[in-house]
């Protein structure tokens, strides 16, 4: 064991370097020099690395998500986020809340989650704005959902953030300003820029789009994992995206998992 007392370059008092080597062993000089070099010169190791499962767009599609949650477990990813819209479209909005209440996955407000959220109270102006198969959809979503679950959606920010391992992760639906707007695949770097500007981080999860999508911006990494449920020739398969900080450059993978049985059964 090597100990050291701290000092100053330049102090008069060298350090104290005291090994302890077993009875009827002795270090060797080359094997004592080797360990000064490891105390004091040895490179720093790296702390932003980490692994990190990314949802979205859920849409009430219980079957979809427990099938992700499957595919993650046998990664062995522990962390997950999801970018919002937990609810509207598929008949298990109370399922998937209270999956995400027990597993604590840290989730943004979607505008599919503020609308539920906010039924009561803005149910007239809801149903002037939306068509009358969306609105079908969110009251079905309200009606489905215990009130302990529309209180989580009511609480949701519309931003989260997290600090994991060094590196700066940000949670949103749309944008950082919107959960009504979204960043396209299709838009320039400079709408992307933007978003960096207003709150700088080295990741931003977004959805909205329902298509997977990443790039990297002025030294951030924007990535949508796409919706949870797909959508046409994808319907059977459920959409997240994994990204690793464990290399440089940082990697995005898009994964999708078959949708079925599945062993998540959570507690309404």
């Amino acid at each position: 064991m090597l100990s050291n007392s701290p000092c100053l370059a330049g102090d008069s008092r060298a350090p104290r370097i005291v090994f302890a080597v077993d009875d009827g062993l002795r270090a060797s000089a080359k094997g004592i020099l080797r360990l000064v070099f490891q105390h004091f010169y040895a490179p720093p190791t790296s702390t932003n690395l980490m692994i990190l499962a990314t949802v979205s767009d859920i849409h009430g599609h219980w079957p979809a998500l427990s099938a992700i949650l499957d595919a993650i477990d046998n990664e062995g990813i522990h962390t997950i986020v999801n970018a919002g819209d937990c609810v509207g479209g598929h008949p298990w909005p109370n399922e998937v809340i209270c999956c995400l209440r027990q597993r604590e996955i840290v989730t943004a407000q979607g505008e599919w989650d503020y609308r539920a959220a906010k039924f009561l109270r803005k149910e007239r102006a809801l149903r002037a704005r939306m068509s009358a198969q969306e609105f079908e959809a969110l009251e079905t979503a309200f009606g489905a959902c215990g009130v302990e679950n529309i209180e989580y959606l009511r609480a949701l920010r519309r931003v989260q953030t997290l600090l994991i391992d060094g590196v700066r992760i940000l949670v949103c639906h749309g944008t950082l300003t919107s959960h009504s707007e979204s960043l396209r695949d299709s838009e320039d770097d400079a709408r992307y820029a933007r978003q960096r500007e207003i709150e700088p981080a080295d990741i931003i999860v977004t959805g909205a789009t329902h298509v997977p999508h990443h790039r990297r911006v002025n030294g951030t990494l924007f990535v949508n994992p796409g919706a949870v449920g797909g959508t046409g020739q994808n319907e059977g398969l459920a959409n997240f995206a994994i990204i690793s900080t464990e290399e440089e450059p940082w990697s995005v993978e898009f994964r999708q998992a078959p949708i079925g049985g599945s062993a998540h059964e959570p507690q309404a």
